[in-house]
């Protein structure tokens, strides 16, 4: 071992034999020289390679950064969805929207006792801030409350839905209040006080209470009623052009014919006060066409009486018939017509929309499911959770019963075939979820498809028995 050691100890250093020849002096001048260089190269590789590391890890760290920041924007993202999406946060939008109305409401008679007061009217000799005492403030701080909280609800869709909060026409409308709201606040600071284009934008906030109308789709019978209005437009504004142009024949006669007759041979300086004062009535009611148009809506809309009176008392008698036929045929069977055709254009969309149809469906559907749990708990004595045929034969020893099912097209003449249809899985029990689900199917007359079915099944049954048929003479004739 120590001989061994000894030899490796003496072994040169360097990558050359011993017996190799030593280089020149020359050569080895050179080499001393050129040391710095490779010391200075090989000091820049190493620098290279711990920038090239540096940078690695660096750029290691950035896309995990990126990544914990998209997994947070994902996050908050699903948060807002689930937050938007809730039920509960559109019923808290319509109480913000009804609250925010009647405050409305509070601050338009406010603005109105100041006006009151303004004109020295009766029954406003206060001032409005003295009658209402720090209504001012009050108004201000519910105004902030309200445009920060559709603000915060117009900034929570845009973040769920994006481009697509933009595809409605109310969110649309709610965006625009929500642009009114902070270019109202913005411009009560760069403005003068009370200016024009300050109180126009202020009147835009109440554009925030059409916005009930979108709230109150919610509620079946006012969803019906709004869907009618929306969907019957066109037969209304074809009504309403009917009835104008009637109605604007009917001024334009009438206004023709008064001032050739009775306002063609006046002299104001020859009246006395009291014909001056008819003339003006009449002209206050029949002057111009659009007077005239106006009174001719009255006559046939409206209070009919007074346009009548003072046209036989001031005029000629026999406007008294003549108002009187207008009435009858234009004030009664022409608007009775228009009433009947828009009534018929009701109903006839509250039975085709989609969305009305469904909405009666599961109305029906959870209807029918409450009766026949009770029917359920009354039958079921045990308490299992499952009626046997014993218990479900009490339904022919009780009169009431079959008659409330009866009523419902649900016929009790053979019990036990009953039991037999509602028992799907033909276990001998019926459970809560199969009385539930087949008595839908069972109640009321055989539907198309009930009776498609029978007659494919008849037909099946038959083709199978004509192969039966077959085989059997087949093997009769084979075996004589």
């Amino acid at each position: 071992m120590l001989g061994r050691d000894k030899n490796l100890s003496e072994e040169p250093l360097s990558g050359h034999d011993v017996n190799e020849e030593p280089l020149p002096p020359e050569e080895l001048a050179v080499g001393e020289k050129n040391l710095p260089g490779r010391a200075a190269g090989i000091n820049n590789s190493m620098a290279f390679k711990a920038n090239s590391v540096a940078d690695d890890v660096l750029g290691r760290r950035r896309a995990s950064i990126h990544v914990d920041i998209r997994r947070l924007e994902n996050a908050f993202t699903s948060l807002t969805v689930s937050i938007v999406k809730h039920p509960k946060f559109e019923m808290s939008t319509a109480a913000a929207v009804m609250a925010n109305a009647i405050v409305v409401c509070f601050e338009v008679q406010y603005a109105g006792l100041g006006v009151g007061h303004e004109l020295d009217f009766k029954g406003c000799e206060r001032a409005a801030a003295e009658t209402w005492p720090g209504a001012d403030v009050a108004f201000t701080a519910c105004d902030w409350f309200f445009g920060v909280l559709f603000l915060v609800e117009a900034i929570l869709k845009l973040i769920s839905f994006a481009c697509n909060y933009f595809c409605t026409v109310w969110n649309c409308l709610d965006f625009f209040c929500v642009l009114a709201f902070i270019l109202d606040k913005v411009g009560s600071v760069l403005l003068p006080t009370n200016t024009r284009a300050l109180r126009l934008l202020r009147l835009v906030r109440l554009f925030r209470l059409i916005r009930l109308l979108r709230n109150l789709e919610s509620l079946d019978m006012l969803f019906v009623m709004t869907t009618a209005i929306r969907d019957m437009a066109s037969i209304l504004l074809w009504a309403v052009a009917l009835l104008s142009a009637i109605l604007m024949a009917c001024a334009l006669m009438l206004t023709q014919f008064l001032h050739y007759s009775y306002f063609s041979d006046m002299s104001v300086s020859s009246m006395s006060d009291a014909d001056l004062m008819k003339h003006h009535k009449m002209y206050e009611y029949f002057g111009t066409t659009a007077r005239c148009l106006l009174s001719m809506f009255e006559l046939a809309l409206a209070n009919w009486a007074p346009v009548t009176r003072l046209l036989a008392e001031e005029f000629n008698v026999w406007f008294m018939f003549i108002c009187v036929a207008h009435k009858l045929t234009i004030g009664f069977a022409v608007i009775g017509v228009i009433n009947g055709v828009i009534m018929q254009e009701t109903f006839k969309v509250a039975g085709s929309d989609d969305i009305i149809m469904v909405r009666q469906k599961k109305r029906s559907t959870q209807i029918l499911r409450k009766k026949m749990m009770k029917l359920f708990g009354a039958l079921d004595h045990s308490g299992d959770g499952l009626l046997d045929y014993d218990e479900f034969e009490i339904i022919a020893s009780q009169p009431e019963v079959q008659l409330w099912l009866g009523s419902m097209d649900i016929e009790t003449d053979d019990v036990r075939t009953l039991f037999r249809l509602i028992d799907a899985d033909n276990s001998g029990f019926v459970s809560p979820d199969e009385l539930c689900n087949r008595i839908a199917r069972i109640r009321g007359p055989a539907r198309e498809i009930d009776v498609m079915i029978l007659g494919e099944d008849f037909k099946m049954t038959k083709s199978q028995l004509c192969e039966t048929k077959s085989q059997v003479l087949k093997e009769a004739l084979s075996r004589n």
